[in-house]
């Protein structure tokens, strides 16, 4: 679903839709909301997002 969302930013990039691609933080939102739902419905407990956020910041930045 996220190499979805992804295309479609690509496309707006292109200037092929009526719509602004997302910036990074809205991408790391949706990322974090989708991670969320899945982990969740399999019983993981809940992470909050500021804790996503630290853990994505920091895994953005390893090669």
């Amino acid at each position: 679903m996220l190499e979805m969302f992804d295309l479609a930013d690509a496309f707006c990039r292109a200037q092929r839709l009526l719509s602004l691609a997302r910036n990074a933080e809205q991408r790391r939102l949706q990322q974090w909301l989708l991670n969320e739902f899945i982990n969740q419905t399999a019983g993981q407990p809940p992470t909050p997002w500021t804790t996503a956020q630290t853990t994505v910041a920091a895994n953005s930045h390893v090669s």
